[in-house]
């Protein structure tokens, strides 16, 4: 049988009908292609005088992927598997498809044989499948392949973004890669400065010295993706020790002096212990039942701590300052508390320190500072309100005797005695 040449270069189309197909003798015949044949217009012969031929869909059938997870395979019958994973995604049902290549189209079918998406192939040789998509906000070039590829890091977030630490405090960095199948998750870790804060291979964070750094985490898998956190590291500035206590001096008018720490904290960003008003030690429940100034006979308070007795101030043997620091220590009074967050005297304002909301107070004198952890306060059992609201008990008795911040005011208000609040000592004048 005379052979044939078939002029099909780049599967472009050569003519409306179809393709011219060129007979030894110089003939010419004009042809269409279906899935698996073709057939001729001009009755010159039958695919058994001019055959075999390649099925169409052979030119296209094989895995094709386009990441490690989204892939395809186009069968040669015409039948697909994973298309919910690529060219498919999103759409619901059975689907075949068949290709043309005399106008370079893979139109898509469901099973009522009725098209519901046509992609143009724009390039294709034995390795790569290059395809544009109508997304339906645009066109969309994706190219495709035999081999499945490595999946490289597209992303990193890290949590926290930023740290605020006290010197000598750690803080342990969470990075999460993105997408969850990368070949090569590892992630390298490094400081801008490392005499401000240093970071282990797992993210933790240490404070080393005053000042602000960046901490790079960085892929290595050679997709160069990273993100960073900003760390600023601050000095607690404890002006003296008295009786295993640590204070500062924010040179006040009245010459208070603060504790760097709640009752109960090791550092100036832990709650610390809970105590009710007039009571000395924590306990477990905060109530009215538990609340041992209170009289259930007669359903009322000791009078001591509504101001109608001479007593405005908690006796040294009821306040939990004295009580657990020693006689050199009290809770601060109503006065104490106002000073502290006058304008005149300091600044103040809610900040994050070791991951934990604080309000900061610094003296505009000499710009030490302290923190006062958002602890809240436990009515019953359980802390309610802690990391947005702060509360401390005064050793003042009436009306407005604690003292309340958020992230917008401060200043003192009234609560029930009973509730149980941390305590920030002031050195005894």
């Amino acid at each position: 049988m005379a052979t044939l040449l078939l002029m099909v270069a780049g599967m472009q189309m050569a003519t409306a009908q179809g393709f011219r197909v060129y007979k030894s003798d110089g003939t010419v015949a004009q042809y269409s292609l279906r899935t698996d044949s073709i057939v001729f217009y001009d009755n010159l012969g039958s695919d058994e005088d001019f055959g075999p031929f390649t099925p169409v869909n052979a030119l296209v059938a094989g895995k094709w992927y386009r990441s490690k997870s989204e892939w395809i395979t186009l069968n040669e019958d015409g039948t697909t598997t994973g298309w919910d994973n690529s060219w498919g995604q999103g759409m619901m049902g059975d689907f075949v498809y068949r290709f043309f290549p005399y106008s370079g189209n893979i139109v898509v079918y469901d099973k009522t044989d009725k098209p519901v998406s046509c992609i143009r192939v724009v390039d294709m040789n034995s390795e790569r499948l290059v395809v544009v998509e109508n997304m339906g906000n645009g066109d969309m070039l994706r190219e495709y392949t035999h081999t499945q590829p490595i999946q490289l890091v597209t992303g990193i977030s890290l949590n926290p973004s930023h740290l605020d630490l006290e010197l000598n405090r750690t803080a342990q960095l969470q990075a999460y890669v993105y997408p969850s199948d990368v070949d090569n998750p590892a992630l390298t870790w490094e400081s801008s400065d490392t005499n401000v804060a240093t970071v282990d291979e797992s993210g933790l964070v240490t404070a080393v010295g005053d000042g602000s750094c960046v901490i790079t985490c960085r892929a290595t898998d050679g997709s160069n993706v990273s993100n960073t956190c900003g760390v600023t590291v601050q000095t607690v500035d404890d002006s003296g020790y008295i009786d295993g206590h640590y204070y500062v001096d924010l040179q006040l008018p009245s010459g208070t002096l603060w504790a760097s720490t709640n009752i109960g904290a090791s550092s100036s960003t832990e709650y610390g212990s809970y105590f009710a008003w007039g009571e000395t030690t924590p306990k477990q429940e905060y109530t009215k039942s538990s609340y041992v100034w209170f009289d259930s006979s007669t359903n009322s308070y000791a009078a001591l701590y509504f101001g109608s007795s001479p007593y405005s101030e908690l006796w040294p043997n009821h306040d939990a300052a004295t009580a657990n620091w020693g006689s050199n220590w009290q809770m601060p009074s109503r006065e104490q508390f106002r000073e502290l967050v006058n304008s005149q005297y300091t600044y103040s304002g809610w900040t994050t320190l070791n991951g934990v909301s604080v309000l900061k107070v610094k003296s505009k004198v000499n710009s030490n500072v302290i923190y006062l952890p958002a602890a809240g306060w436990i009515n019953g059992t359980a802390v309610g309100f802690a990391g947005t609201q702060g509360t401390y008990w005064s050793r003042s008795s009436g009306m407005l005797n604690d003292f309340y911040f958020t992230q917008s005011s401060a200043g003192m208000v009234s609560d029930t005695s009973y509730f149980g609040m941390p305590v920030r000592p002031v050195r005894k004048q």
